[in-house]
């Protein structure tokens, strides 16, 4: 096999993958949101259980659960080969819906 065809090969298996992580289980996609404001804050990761650094900016995806107690959103980023999960504030979130 040619090494373009290698690496184009590779490309649609990440691609794949990345379509994956941004549907539910039902095959409905995830509604696109951002951060409000510029730069990086700080978001608890329930899964990992630590405070993480974000880039406001980043493309996120708000997940289809309900707030939590503190009226918190889930929001996944895509970030490493699986992502994470984070919780911000709803006053914090732009919804920018299935863009």
């Amino acid at each position: 096999m040619e090494k373009n065809e290698v690496y184009k090969e590779a490309y649609l298996k990440l691609a794949e993958t990345f379509a994956k992580l941004t549907q539910t289980k039902d095959k409905n996609l995830l509604q696109l949101v951002t951060l409000k404001g510029e730069g990086y804050s700080f978001y608890y990761a329930p899964r990992k259980a630590q405070i993480m650094r974000i880039n406001k900016k980043d493309e996120m995806y708000l997940m289809p659960w309900a707030k939590d107690d503190k009226d918190r959103y889930y929001i996944f980023v895509p970030k490493g080969s699986a992502g994470l999960i984070v919780l911000v504030p709803s006053d914090d979130v732009e919804i920018h819906g299935y863009n």
